[in-house]
C-alpha cells in the first residue's frame, strides 16, 4: 500500500505495468492539435483586408489500466457489461468498506471515457483610411463542439458490508461482522452498474463590429 493525498492506493511490485489484481491505477492521455491560416489582402493603398481561419482539437482520455470483459469473467461475475464493447468493459470494483475491527481498501478503478473537444474559428476584418477616418469592419464566428464517450462502471461495483456477516436484529450488531468475510462469502450487500453515456453538446457564436478612429488633430484621436 502507499498513500496518495488522501487515498490509499495497492500496488504490487510484482506488476509494474498495471500494479496488480487490486490495483486502482489509471491512465490520463490528453492531446492537443491546433491549425490556423490567414490571409492579408491589399486592394488599395488605402484598403486592407485581413482573413482568419482557425481550427482545433483537444482530447482527454481517463481510463483504467484494467478493462476488458475478461476481468468480470474471472470474478465469475455476469449481468454487467451493459451490452457495450467488450474491450470496453470497466474491471468490477470491489468496495469492502468498514467493519468494526479494520478498514479495507477499496479494489479497481470505474474509470473509461474519452472527452472530445472541436472548436473552429473564423473571422475577418476590413480595414479602409479616409482622410482624418480609420474605419475597420469585422465579424466571427465560433463554432464549439464537446463530445464524450462514457463506459465508467460498466463492469460494475460491488459493496460488501459487514452487517451481512453480523448477528441481525441484536443490539451490537454494529459491533459484529467483517466485510472481508462477506466477502468471501459472496454476500454483496449492495451493486450498482452506470448507465453509458455519450453526450453531444454544440456551442455557436457570431459577431460583428464597426469601429471609427477619427484623427481630430495632432494631439486628439476619437475611437467610437
Amino acid at each position: 500500500n502507499f498513500q496518495e493525498g488522501q487515498f490509499r492506493q495497492v500496488w504490487s511490485l510484482k506488476d509494474p505495468e498495471l500494479g496488480g489484481p487490486l490495483s486502482r491505477a489509471i491512465r490520463q492521455e490528453r492531446r492537443g492539435y491546433n491549425w490556423n491560416a490567414s490571409y492579408d489582402w491589399i486592394v488599395s493603398s488605402t484598403m486592407l483586408n485581413h482573413a482568419s481561419f482557425g481550427i482545433n482539437y483537444n482530447f482527454n482520455a481517463f481510463r483504467s489500466r484494467q478493462v476488458g470483459k475478461s476481468f468480470a469473467d474471472q470474478f465469475g461475475i455476469t449481468g454487467v457489461g451493459l451490452g457495450q464493447p467488450e474491450p470496453e468493459w470497466t474491471r468490477p470494483v470491489i468496495n469492502l468498506g468498514g467493519s468494526p475491527v479494520a478498514t479495507f481498501e477499496s479494489w479497481n478503478h470505474d474509470a473509461n471515457r474519452d472527452e472530445k473537444y472541436r472548436g473552429v474559428i473564423v473571422s475577418d476584418t476590413f480595414s479602409y483610411q479616409r482622410g482624418t477616418h480609420a474605419l475597420k469592419f469585422g465579424f466571427e464566428y465560433n463554432n464549439l463542439r464537446y463530445q464524450s464517450f462514457r463506459f465508467d462502471n460498466t463492469g460494475g461495483t460491488f459493496n460488501f458490508a459487514s452487517v451481512t456477516t453480523a448477528i441481525p436484529g441484536e443490539g451490537f450488531t454494529s459491533q459484529l461482522g467483517n466485510s472481508f468475510a462477506s466477502f468471501l462469502l459472496g454476500q454483496v450487500n449492495s451493486a450498482n452498474v452506470t448507465p453509458v453515456l455519450n453526450p453531444t453538446a454544440y456551442r455557436t457564436y457570431a459577431a460583428a463590429f464597426i469601429q471609427d478612429s477619427r484623427k481630430v488633430n495632432k494631439r486628439l484621436t476619437l475611437n467610437y
